[in-house]
């Protein structure tokens, strides 16, 4: 047969050629079904969890007497950048070393920013789970939620809980930023969507900050969707370093 005849490096390329189409084939089906369920998901998470804000508040409020108000913004960029990180290099894990080492050096600067943020605020150091398989890639927000790498209890032990919840409401946005970017604003992450608003609800942030994050951003062209929800992000920052949150 020509499968025997054919040379072992040859069909290993080809294998891996055909795992990696089917690996990102899988990863748009997934984004598309999560975009389908979105805003429904995010009005539930809301509904259901706005009630826990309360208690957040008063777990969190003697830490925070303590914090400056930028330490809420710091936390929340901490966990964009890192959503952001994993979620590219995630992308590119079954990609060849010639690829994936382009897309460590492009994102070198803003992993040096995290690290710099998170030793600024004692929760360093900053890390994220790392990818190598399509099946980490898959549960790459599960991982998060399961703090994997342990910022998360190092983020509510030495600033609050609150904190906790605003850099995983950072990593959910930092995560859809990565997706909305890649394909410019064509695919959109639901779950992470609706994660978002689980934290930021806990968190004790008004809705008006957020609600241009829970969905994929619209416009004529790539880039100006893209610009768009890279705005939203913008402006939810801003607010956070502006104005207190609820129940502070």
């Amino acid at each position: 047969m020509f499968s025997d005849r054919m040379p072992k490096a040859l069909r290993f390329v080809l294998i891996t050629l055909a795992l990696a189409g089917t690996y990102l084939l899988l990863q748009h089906f997934w984004l598309g079904v999560a975009e389908l369920g979105s805003r429904w998901q995010t009005r539930l998470d809301w509904s259901s969890t706005a009630k826990d804000a309360a208690e957040v508040a008063a777990r969190s409020r003697e830490a925070e007497a303590r914090l400056p108000a930028e330490r809420r913004s710091g936390a929340f960029r901490l966990g964009w950048q890192l959503g952001y990180v994993a979620e590219l290099l995630g992308s590119q894990a079954l990609s060849d070393v010639t690829l994936r080492q382009q897309g460590d050096a492009r994102l070198a600067p803003l992993v040096a920013e995290a690290g710099v943020l998170a030793e600024s605020m004692g929760v360093g150091p900053a890390k994220w789970p790392a990818v190598t398989t399509a099946d980490e890639f898959a549960r790459l927000q599960t991982r998060f939620e399961d703090d994997e790498s342990g910022l998360g209890q190092r983020i509510e032990s030495t600033l609050s809980l609150r904190h906790r919840h605003l850099y995983l409401a950072g990593v959910h946005a930092g995560i859809n930023q990565a997706v909305v970017m890649a394909s410019g604003g064509s695919l959109f992450n639901g779950s992470s969507a609706a994660l978002f608003v689980r934290h930021a609800t806990l968190a004790g942030v008004p809705p008006a900050t957020w609600m241009d994050l829970t969905h994929a951003p619209e416009g004529s062209t790539p880039a100006l969707r893209v610009a768009r929800f890279q705005a939203a992000l913008m402006r939810f920052d801003a607010a956070l370093a502006a104005s207190p949150v609820e129940g502070h």
